[in-house]
């Protein structure tokens, strides 16, 4: 064909002849005349605009997603690329099962389920042991209070988690619970 390329502007698209289009993408002038057809854009008679074709072709049939406006032919091609699309998805998330990449959900829900009641269990211990560890050092008075707010944060946060909530009290924007229960009633 050699390096000089013939070429014609058609309403401002850059054209290329037919013979140079079936030697791009190596089919016979009868395939682009299906092409067309199919939708394939052509710009006049023997002339093709390059850059639509070439958009037209990566798209599969240069309308898209537009099932309304495609021939039978390319809605059937759309569907069959969808089709095997998810075959391969689902023989990916088969193949990932196989080599254990993912996890029932039922175990998960146990081992979380199992977590959360130590969790819950370790947090309500927590007042106890700062107020005997607080008795050493401080008055009896002082440790019991202490003992007694912190009893109070763990319980409005459990009981916030409990209702799936995450308030301002989880974020640590409260000093104390008193203001966290006073802006929660607003």
């Amino acid at each position: 064909m050699g390096n000089n390329i013939r070429t014609k502007t058609i309403d401002g698209k850059t054209c290329v002849p037919t013979s140079f289009l079936t030697e791009i993408f190596g089919v016979t002038p009868k395939t682009l005349a299906s092409w067309a057809k199919d939708g394939c854009p052509k710009a006049d008679r023997g002339w093709w605009p390059i850059r639509e074709v070439i958009a037209w072709r990566m798209d599969g049939s240069g309308t898209g997603e537009d099932l309304d406006n495609m021939s039978l032919k390319d809605r059937k091609l759309y569907w069959e690329a969808l089709l095997k699309k998810a075959q391969t998805e689902n023989r990916e998330l088969e193949n990932g099962i196989k080599r254990g990449d993912y996890i029932e959900k039922q175990v998960v829900a146990d081992e979380l389920t199992a977590f959360f009641v130590a969790l819950k269990q370790a947090l309500l211990l927590l007042p106890r042991k700062i107020g005997i560890l607080a008795s050493k050092s401080v008055e009896l008075d002082v440790a019991k209070e202490m003992e007694h707010e912190v009893s109070e944060v763990i319980h409005d946060v459990l009981a916030e988690w409990s209702q799936g909530k995450l308030s301002e009290l989880d974020s640590g924007q409260y000093e104390n619970t008193e203001a966290a229960r006073k802006n929660d009633g607003q």
